[in-house]
């Protein structure tokens, strides 16, 4: 994973393995991330259960649900954000998107 992000984020050594500055950072980002997922999650359930429509028809945009996501985060958090909609909602289409794509 480090390969991929081009960031040291562990120290190994013989007395065992730490955060560098950048895998502190990164951890703190990684957890807010999930918890913000998770939130997500919990705050779609109760709309649906509200209003009583269909997931899709509650969150559409053109038919398509829209995850926005740094761009140098999405190799690594791309498949847990898949895994877990795919598990809660598995009919929801959605695009992922970087500050790039946005007009």
């Amino acid at each position: 994973m480090m390969g991929g992000l081009g960031l040291t984020l562990l120290n190994r050594s013989w007395l065992g393995v730490t955060l560098t500055n950048q895998g502190y950072y990164f951890l703190l980002y990684a957890i807010k991330l999930l918890r913000g997922i998770k939130l997500c999650i919990y705050c779609f359930k109760r709309l649906q259960r509200r209003f009583q429509t269909p997931f899709q028809k509650a969150i559409s945009i053109n038919d398509n649900f829209r995850i926005g996501i740094n761009a140098w985060l999405t190799p690594v958090f791309t498949n847990s954000i898949i895994s877990a909609l795919s598990s809660h909602f598995p009919d929801l289409e959605y695009t992922f998107i970087t500050p790039t794509d946005v007009n």
